[in-house]
């Protein structure tokens, strides 16, 4: 099994509507951002033809989720894992 689809099972999507519309917002990128509710943990998945630049863009992106979860306490356990 490879990694990414590992991870992809580690990412808790509470309904496929929910992963559709996720989808749908990176539809144009090459990485997409997942957050496990149940763990707090927040995912990047880039696909293998992403750049240097989508790949500091996503966890940018990842680390500002992780800044405003912290700063509004969404939840004391939300931390940032780059795969």
């Amino acid at each position: 099994m490879k990694s990414s689809t590992k991870l992809c099972k580690k990412i808790i999507f509470s309904s496929l509507t929910d992963l559709k519309q996720l989808a749908s917002l990176y539809s144009e990128e090459k990485y997409l951002l997942g957050i496990n509710l149940q763990t707090g943990n927040i995912h990047i998945i880039l696909r293998k033809d992403s750049n240097i630049v989508e790949q500091l863009r996503s966890a940018f992106q990842a680390e500002v989720i992780n800044v405003l979860a912290e700063k509004y306490k969404v939840s004391s356990n939300v931390r940032l894992l780059c795969h």
